[in-house]
């Protein structure tokens, strides 16, 4: 089941940086989706099958569905209205930008290795992938003009927020989770 949670941690590390590599805004909302769908995912991951509760099902299958399906055909949607096809004139160029969010990967690596962890921490991972993603998301909000792409930004931070909150939390209240 680990091997599972750090897998899941290091697709969503690798969806952060295509990201801040990407200025093909269809193909950012995409990888977007991936990232919903993946931590629609995590509360099953996290709890192994005998402790699954309707709660953890419906958590996973709303997160799925909205963060996976719904918030990106509704940008898709916006796109295609807004006749918007690539990044016009970021405020940091993309190659630059992932360069910064490696050097960023690499700074957030350093600091949460000392954290400690909550005994029930699924993986060392854990709070350096939704870290990282938040910060991804907030470089995105305010290195990029397009209104489109700095939604995609709040979009990554939540969805950093979320990891974290499912990840190194052992029991959250339902409205928290939602």
């Amino acid at each position: 089941m680990t091997t599972w949670i750090e897998g899941t941690l290091l697709l969503l590390i690798l969806t952060d940086l295509v990201l801040l590599g990407s200025s093909r805004i269809a193909f950012c909302i995409r990888v977007v989706a991936l990232q919903g769908m993946v931590l629609g995912l995590l509360p099953l991951l996290t709890h192994a099958y005998p402790d699954w509760t309707l709660r953890f099902v419906l958590l996973a299958i709303t997160a799925l569905l909205v963060k996976g399906v719904v918030f990106p055909r509704l940008l898709l949607k916006a796109m295609r209205d807004a006749q918007i096809q690539h990044e016009i004139e970021p405020l940091v160029n993309t190659t630059f930008s992932l360069l910064l969010g490696v050097s960023g990967l690499v700074l957030v690596l350093v600091f949460t290795g000392r954290l400690e962890m909550p005994l029930h921490a699924p993986s060392r991972l854990a709070a350096p992938a939704a870290f990282f993603t938040s910060a991804v998301g907030l470089f995105l909000i305010v290195a990029r003009k397009n209104a489109l792409t700095q939604v995609l930004g709040y979009l990554v931070m939540e969805n950093g927020i979320y990891a974290f909150g499912t990840l190194l939390t052992s029991e959250q209240p339902w409205l928290a989770e939602m």
